[in-house]
Formats: structure tokens, sequence, C-alpha cells
């Protein structure tokens, strides 16, 4: 089964890339992972004591979206994720362990080389940036 990734930043665009990308999977009988990225400051593995009960808590407020979100889609499967790391980098990794279709990213209005430049130039696989 094909499956489309959909990172999010919780934002008014990442839900319109995840509402397209609803009914792109629909339509091709595709599944849908949903990952969001929480990133640290400088590199995972050199993460802090103090930092780590913070980091832990933004990932659990994640995992709280990404549920109301996928409470929210009936028609297709949905499977998520919350990922510590660097975005682009995380985002690559997962779109080639799970053999990613396609890569859906909500962007910000002039937010030139954010990170769905980066994404787009790392992942040698499709790339749809929804506005």
């Amino acid at each position: 089964m094909k499956t489309l990734l959909v990172a999010t930043d919780f934002s008014l665009p990442a839900d319109r890339a995840l509402k397209l990308a609803q009914e792109l999977a629909a339509a091709h009988e595709a599944s849908i992972h949903i990952l969001h990225v929480v990133e640290p400051i400088g590199a995972p593995e050199d993460i802090e004591p103090d930092d780590e009960a913070f980091l832990r808590d933004l990932e659990n407020k994640a995992r709280q979206q990404l549920e109301t979100r996928q409470q929210g889609i009936s028609e297709v499967s949905v499977r998520c994720s919350v990922v510590l790391g660097h975005r682009s980098e995380v985002i690559r990794r997962l779109a080639d362990e799970l053999d990613a279709w396609m890569v859906v990213l909500g962007t910000h209005a002039g937010k030139e080389g954010g990170i769905s430049r980066q994404v787009v130039y790392r992942l040698d696989r499709p790339v749809l940036l929804v506005p």
C-alpha cells in the first residue's frame, strides 16, 4: 500500500496539507503517516537532563495534537509519530523507512529557505508543498 508522509507543525498550512493528503490517500488507496518533529537546540544526543522534562512535555503535547487530527480522519488508514531530532533529517529518514509514495508539507508564506526547501532538496521522491 502506498503511504503519504505528512509532516506537521500544527499550523494552518500544515492542516491544509493534511486535508489534501486525505483526499489524495482516499483517491489512490493510500495510507497516511502524520509526523511531528520536536527539534532541540543543538544535537539530540547533547540534551541536558534539565531539558529532557521540557522536551518530554513538548512530545506529549504533540501526541495529543496528533490524536485529535487522527480522530478526524475516517476514510483512510492513519498512523502518527512524534520524533525528537532535526526536522529535515527526520522527515528524510522516515520517508525512506516508510518508502513513502509522497511527502506532503504545509508552507509558510515568505519563509524562503525554510524546512520545506530543505526537504525538497534532500528527498529523492515527490514532495507536495501546500500553501
